[in-house]
């Protein structure tokens, strides 16, 4: 079984770009502005301001992606999903997929902002990553439910 999954996973990553790599500047850089605009750079965030702008998009992208990788699973009428455990199997391939698109998406867009921008230091790093992974099962589990 886990052998089916991690063959799957591989055809369903090689069927698109591995890094999303346009929603997020763009996102990031929208809700900055509208930030700019109404005056939250006055509140009190401790640190980089733009980083923390940054983490909750990737966020925000990591649920949707997920929502819509689990929700755009084959159908019922789909040929492999005929047989019984290939409905498991692809919705578990899809959402490990996203995880691992999003999980290289964040750490590509996080060296390079450490690169060129700022040197970042996550105070409680295990922590991030528990939310990042709260996103993406919320995704998965609101994509099961549409």
């Amino acid at each position: 079984m886990v052998g089916v999954i991690y063959h799957t996973l591989v055809q369903s990553l090689r069927g698109r770009h591995v890094v999303y790599h346009r929603p997020g500047p763009d996102d990031g850089a929208d809700v900055l502005c509208m930030f700019m605009l109404i005056g939250v750079r006055g509140s009190p965030v401790h640190g980089d301001f733009l980083f923390y702008i940054m983490s909750g998009v990737l966020h925000c992208i990591t649920h949707v992606a997920a929502v819509g990788a689990v929700f755009g699973v084959d159908n019922s009428l789909s040929d492999m999903i005929q047989h019984a455990p290939m409905n498991t199997i692809s919705v578990v391939a899809a959402s490990l997929a996203t995880l691992y698109r999003q999980f290289l998406t964040i750490v590509i867009v996080l060296t390079v902002y450490h690169i060129v921008m700022n040197l970042i230091t996550i105070d409680k790093p295990v922590q991030a990553m528990g939310m990042f992974h709260l996103a993406w099962l919320t995704g998965c589990g609101v994509g099961l439910l549409s």
